[in-house]
């Protein structure tokens, strides 16, 4: 049986690598850079929050709970959704 390809040159393989996830993230990321910047931005913000960096909201204030940085979350994760 042939090897299935993805959208944009991926292979299932890259979903079960690093060296593949990074690409596809990577793409993804710009993908949405040129499309949301905006977005793009709050991605890179909740990123480096999730890794344990200072948080800030979407108007640059900072977050105050926990409750509020999931909430925070949550409404990033339904903006990314297609």
């Amino acid at each position: 049986m042939a090897d299935l390809v993805l959208a944009e040159g991926f292979s299932f393989d890259d979903l079960y690598s690093v060296e593949g996830l990074a690409r596809l993230d990577a793409a993804f990321f710009a993908a949405l850079a040129a499309d949301r910047p905006d977005l793009a931005e709050r991605l890179k913000a909740a990123r480096l929050d999730a890794q344990g960096r200072p948080g800030a909201d979407e108007n640059g204030g900072e977050v105050e709970s926990e409750a509020e940085r999931e909430a925070e979350r949550s409404a990033l994760l339904l903006e990314l959704a297609p």
